[in-house]
């Protein structure tokens, strides 16, 4: 947080919307199966359902999810997203230092694949992979127009060996 700061050279609006991208590191992922529902039901049920499947879903994590299939008349599925305590209070102590409050606290894979659709990079009509490398690892995101189909996070070698971290990830993809 203190190295955002200085990078950023100076204070920042409190007007300013932000985001937090969040790896994998704090999240839990389960894919849930939810009777028929209408979607303004969808958000209890899963958390109805997360509170008995999720093994540390204290009452500071965060849940979210993200609709797969389903509706009022047909089984619903879904991915639900929880983010524990300690994820929470890392994105906190970020936005402390830089004097902002987190409005969203995405999936980092998620994130960047929104980014590029809503910069208009992404064909509606076709598959894209989103490919987002960082220093030791890449998020690989596949999405068809706005909907994530697949989400991944690889680990990659040591960043000094650029021509095998570059193997590493096409391997990977």
């Amino acid at each position: 947080g203190a190295r955002l700061a200085a990078a950023m050279g100076g204070p920042v609006s409190s007007k300013v919307t932000t985001l937090v991208g969040v790896g994998r590191d704090n999240v839990q992922m389960q894919l849930l199966s939810l009777p028929p529902a209408p979607a303004d039901e969808l958000p209890d049920l899963v958390r109805f359902q997360a509170d008995r499947d999720f093994t540390a879903l204290g009452s500071d994590a965060a849940l979210d999810y993200i609709p797969i299939s389903g509706d009022a008349e047909t089984p619903n599925q879904v991915l639900a997203v929880a983010l524990d305590s300690t994820g929470m209070a890392e994105a906190r102590e970020v936005c402390e230092s830089l004097g902002v409050e987190p409005n969203r606290i995405p999936l980092r894979p998620c994130a960047s694949a929104a980014l590029v659709h809503r910069a208009g990079l992404i064909d509606p009509t076709h598959i894209a992979l989103v490919v987002n490398p960082l220093t030791d690892e890449a998020d690989l995101t596949v999405q068809a127009g706005d909907t994530v189909v697949l989400m991944r996070t690889v680990r990659l070698p040591d960043p000094s060996q650029g021509e095998s971290q570059q193997r590493a990830l096409v391997g990977e993809i």
